[in-house]
């Protein structure tokens, strides 16, 4: 994979998608073969607890939220063990959590939260540490069909902002296509490169992106053509989709608009 690539992982229940996604984040280590970050092997001299700590961020579908902490003190979780201070901890936290629309619920209880909410907060926390690299499993795999689009918009647009490397494994066609690449598996196995979302020689990255990424989220918000209004991306009452250079914003009904509009 190359640094800032935002690759899907799709297959069937049992095909090894979350098993992969393991070795990626240094969890598990492989029966074969060897797993490389930056030119080494996570199987040799490599710190895998600094490697979990500092490098990655994971997402998980079940959203392990610590149920007896407020919302701001799960995101401050990973920088506990760092070198800020508790000032510095609260004040990150509350950024991430603007970040990711969440800070209307600071002062929340994970059970008080909805599925989409968790899974924001969830996020946040996964970027306490500024990683390198965020690997999400089945993020949407607890949500309805609204939250799912909304979690992958905002993944989309982290990964925009932060030129971060994101690795999501799904088995939904709709959220597998939002990524730049996908790689589809069956028993373990890599069977098919369904698409590549990668620019073509000769065109822009720019008008790249546009194409594939509104068709991908026209497709996966069609379930919910009135979507409300006050969806926040960023701490803004906007959509923010990532179309290479440039920041598409506007509201949810305009942004679907466009997004069939750039597909006819």
């Amino acid at each position: 994979m190359a640094p800032g690539e935002f690759l899907t992982i799709s297959g069937p229940s049992g095909s090894g998608k979350s098993t992969l996604l393991q070795l990626f984040g240094g969890l598990d280590e492989p029966s074969s073969g060897e797993v490389f970050y930056r030119g080494s092997s996570l199987a040799g001299r490599f710190d895998l607890d600094a490697y979990r700590s500092r490098r990655v961020g994971f997402v998980f579908q079940a959203f392990y939220l610590l149920p007896a902490l407020r919302v701001l003190d799960n995101v401050q979780i990973p920088m506990l063990e760092g070198p800020l201070g508790a000032r510095e901890r609260r004040q990150k936290a509350e950024a991430l959590l603007e970040e990711v629309g969440m800070t209307h619920r600071l002062r929340q209880y994970p059970n008080e939260l909805s599925a989409g909410e968790r899974q924001r907060v969830a996020i946040a926390r996964s970027l306490a540490n500024d990683p390198e690299i965020l690997l999400a499993d089945e993020p949407t795999g607890n949500l309805d069909s609204e939250n799912s689009a909304k979690i992958m918009a905002l993944l989309a647009g982290i990964q925009s902002q932060r030129g971060m490397t994101i690795i999501v494994v799904t088995h939904e066609a709709e959220v597998a296509r939002i990524g730049h690449r996908n790689v589809h598996l069956k028993d373990g196995r890599v069977v098919a490169r369904p698409f590549s979302n990668e620019p073509s020689s000769g065109k822009s990255h720019d008008s790249d992106l546009k194409a594939w990424q509104r068709t991908a989220i026209r497709n996966t918000m069609a379930n919910y053509r009135h979507a409300q209004d006050n969806y926040y991306v960023g701490g803004k009452p906007l959509v923010e989709l990532t179309t290479g250079i440039r920041l598409f914003r506007c509201s949810p009904r305009r942004w679907l608009s466009a997004a069939r509009a750039g597909s006819s």
